[in-house]
């Protein structure tokens, strides 16, 4: 009998319908969710490294809501975190140009893909 833990997947997004459909796929297939709000983060009502230490996500998923710009460079932060270092991080991006502007603001690579935009 295998006491394997489930992997865990965070979902830093702003839509509540949107994590809520997110988590539904994903723990389908196993994995468990972990949530918080953007607006919470960027406001400094949340401490997402005590969120990291306590959930321990293998991956993180990470909206980029409109002002494109400025929440491309919050992105970048949130991935530069010493609690990130051996995680995965990536956004769904919902319009293409938010990715190309990210293009300007990191050096990592961007993958596209039919409907979405991973950068990692």
């Amino acid at each position: 009998m295998s006491t394997s833990t489930p992997p865990v997947v965070a979902i830093l997004n702003s839509n509540d319908d949107t994590v809520e459909l997110l988590r539904t796929v994903l723990e389908l297939e196993g994995i468990v969710v972990v949530s918080a709000h953007v607006s919470d983060l960027r406001r400094g009502q949340f401490d997402f490294s005590g969120f990291l230490s306590e959930h321990d996500p293998r991956v993180v998923i990470y909206d980029i809501p409109p002002p494109y710009d400025r929440s491309w460079l919050f992105f970048e932060h949130l991935k530069g975190l010493p609690t990130m270092k051996g995680r995965e991080f990536c956004s769904p991006a919902r319009t293409p140009p938010a990715c190309s502007r990210s293009r300007n603001l990191t050096s990592r690579s961007t993958r596209s893909s039919a409907n979405h935009t991973i950068c990692s």
